[in-house]
């Protein structure tokens, strides 16, 4: 038999192989082309959301140094890919986050006005400058390749790049004649591709809040801010913008940059030709290892001193300090001229009391030194004049309270109620006289028996012209507490009685979130609206918000005009005060807001660059927060929460969840109000407050 050729299966052979041949080159392709292109977005949005958590760093790291607390954070240095089943990624992305060497910050022609803090507080016998570091995130990226480094210096962040540096956020350097040197100090470098925690310790102030020193120009020129810096004059320029004489309470007559260093010129005089005083606060702050920590420097008088009954004691009050005009605590006193005891170590507070009696009329010196008191700085003499005789006008100040704001007190202010349910603080007022004559400018103390009762603004204050000083108080338990004013060798307590008789008023978050859409006619709800009420007699302003959406993969928060307003900026508050932050280019999220800056354009007014105001009484403010993003695209917030924490100048943060909210009407939106739960907790900014959670249940 004869069998013939047959070669109809070879065409489907060869479609087959050209099929997977088009099949591999399209792969290969899609590998080649839109996979880096795919990755280099997604670098490209943890590269956004990592300038917000620098920006978290540097709000952490200023408020360490003024409470003397520390604000742990973190940052999300690398990212990763998602999963593809017939592609290959590349290793997850990483970035460095270390401290480099930044340089020194000082400050020039400048003195105290107090002559023993000025001992050491004066540039023309003491060398005030001080080293500081910057602290860089550095991006290793796969795709996106001219990433900019995200630098915080000088209580700035920026953008890093080969076109230019952009600044992220405002400056704190100088604000009206407040001058602020915060530095850095530390050893950090991270490499990895995971989320890192840093943890901003005080390193000056150690136990307290930073202090504030009255200083003027010693005469030689103006005083004038030194700093290191990696930026540019015009930059500096646009920070400062709303600081300089031309502007409304600006105080900067000069900025120049040159190689590296930032000069500040300041008034030294006003227009009337007095001598322009500032509030100088500085601070150290360290972050990773090879911290140094600060030591006594010099000592400095707080009251006593004076007149003085023979037979009476009177107290004398030295403070403590380091280098940076923060209180030292446990630093080791000794006393010479008749005081108990001889040696004495510093409070919390960097405070030092010793009791003098006076045996005969005249004048003896008491002198107070820290370590051999062989320089001026290292001590401090208190003059004490005793007079004969008791009864009358004798030898020390009379100090009485005499007035209160807030309070139910008897005739003589001997006794005092506070009901925690009606308000949370008050204010006493003291006269302080000498022989029936107001003592001004003279320094009273505020002390208590007992602690955790209620707390001072202050520990001491300055009489005014007419002899006499405020304190305010804040009530933090119920109980009874006596609290003192002394001052010149005399005291007087009051006995305070904190109640409780209902409630306690606060900042409450009124359980009204809606999902919004704005002014569109359509689309998804992707805002969020709702408002909060101010229990407190007194105002409360807002300065900053925090935003943290549950589902992390919300990442951005980002109108989408050109305008400023409700629905027109990332936030706005309709209040007593309104306020609005508008930032280019939307923020990633979380990020805390620092409302009258983050985003801000000096040309902008009223309500943008300034902080919300609600009033006391029942006052309200609505806040708007438009448009919450997913990677660049709006996202429907009805099936959402949102962490939100409200910041304010003088009052306690309030935390609570925007949830999702289900009918209502909101031009086309529906909204149903959550069930809200409210706890205490302390997550507080500074030692004396207590925070008001309000947690969704």
């Amino acid at each position: 038999m004869t069998f013939w050729a047959d070669e109809r299966g070879v065409t489907v052979q060869v479609g087959t192989i050209l099929l997977f041949a088009t099949l591999i080159v399209a792969m290969s392709v899609y590998q080649a082309t839109a996979i880096p292109s795919q990755n280099a977005e997604i670098e490209f949005r943890h590269n956004e959301e990592l300038q917000g958590q620098m920006q978290d760093v540097r709000n952490a790291v200023i408020r360490t140094g003024a409470t003397g607390t520390g604000q742990p954070t973190s940052v999300t240095l690398g990212t990763q890919y998602p999963s593809r089943m017939f592609f290959i990624n590349p290793p997850p992305s990483s970035g460095t986050l270390r401290t480099t060497d930044l340089g020194a910050v000082g400050i020039e022609n400048v003195t105290a006005r107090a002559p023993e803090t000025a001992d050491y507080l004066d540039s023309s016998r003491t060398n005030l400058s001080f080293s500081t570091r910057a602290l860089v995130y550095a991006p290793n990226y796969d795709q996106y390749g001219n990433a900019p480094d995200t630098v915080l210096e000088n209580t700035v962040i920026y953008n890093r790049a080969g076109e230019g540096n952009a600044t992220l956020t405002g400056q704190q350097l100088v604000q009206g004649r407040s001058i602020s040197l915060v530095t850095l100090d530390g050893s950090l470098s991270n490499s990895q591709s995971t989320t890192t925690s840093i943890d901003p310790r005080a390193l000056s102030p150690s136990t307290t809040e930073t202090r504030s020193i009255p200083v003027e120009s010693n005469g030689n020129g103006n005083v004038t801010v030194r700093v290191a810096t990696g930026l540019g004059e015009e930059r500096w320029n646009d920070l400062l913008a709303d600081q300089m004489v031309s502007k409304p309470g600006g105080y900067v007559a000069d900025v120049s940059v040159e190689n590296g260093i930032l000069r500040l010129t300041l008034l030294g005089t006003d227009s009337s030709g007095e001598s322009v005083t500032y509030d100088l606060r500085m601070a150290k702050v360290g972050v990773g290892s090879e911290t140094s920590e600060t030591s006594a420097t010099y000592i400095t008088n707080v009251s006593g001193g004076g007149g003085a009954s023979v037979g009476e004691t009177t107290t004398l009050v030295a403070e403590v300090r380091d280098r940076y005009n923060n209180p030292v605590s446990g630093a080791r006193v000794n006393a010479s001229g008749g005081v108990t005891p001889t040696s004495a170590r510093t409070d919390e507070e960097g405070r030092v009391r010793f009791s003098y009696t006076a045996n005969a009329p005249g004048t003896e010196t008491v002198t107070l030194a820290i370590d051999d008191g062989s320089e001026e700085r290292e001590r401090v003499d208190f003059d004490v004049e005793a007079t004969a005789g008791g009864g009358g006008s004798g030898g020390t100040y009379d100090v009485e309270w005499i007035a209160e704001t807030g309070l139910e007190c008897d005739d003589d202010f001997t006794v005092c109620d506070l009901n925690r349910s009606q308000r949370r603080s008050a204010t006493l007022t003291a006269d302080v006289t000498y022989s029936g004559e107001p003592v001004t400018d003279t320094t009273v103390d505020f002390g208590l028996n007992e602690t955790g009762i209620i707390t001072t603004t202050s520990n001491a204050e300055a009489t005014d012209s007419n002899g006499r000083v405020e304190t305010e108080i804040r009530a933090s338990e119920t109980g009874t507490v006596r609290l003192f004013a002394a001052s010149g060798g005399d005291a007087d307590p009051v006995v305070v009685h904190v109640t409780q008789s209902g409630e306690l008023p606060g900042i409450i978050y009124n359980e009204d979130a809606t999902p919004t859409r704005g002014n569109r006619g359509g689309g998804p709800q992707s805002g969020f609206e709702f408002s909060v009420t101010n229990q407190l007699p007194e105002d409360a302003t807002l300065t900053d918000v925090r935003i943290d959406p549950r589902d992390s993969s919300i990442d951005g928060l980002s109108d989408p005009s050109t305008g400023e307003g409700r629905y027109e900026s990332e936030l706005h508050v309709e209040a007593e005060r309104d306020g609005t932050s508008d930032i280019g280019n939307g923020v990633s999220l979380p990020a805390t807001i620092d409302i009258d800056r983050d985003g801000q354009q000096f040309s902008y007014e009223a309500p943008l660059r300034q902080e919300p105001r609600i009033g006391g009484d029942g006052g309200t403010a609505t806040f708007y927060l438009y448009q919450f993003e997913r990677n660049g695209n709006p996202v429907e917030m009805r099936n959402e929460a949102v962490d939100i924490t409200l910041y304010f100048e003088n009052h306690d943060p309030v935390e609570f969840t925007l949830n999702e909210q289900d009918g209502g009407d909101d031009g086309g939106d529906g909204g149903q109000s959550a069930d809200i739960g409210f706890s205490l907790s302390d997550t507080s900014r500074n030692n004396n407050a207590r925070a008001i959670n309000c947690l969704t249940t």
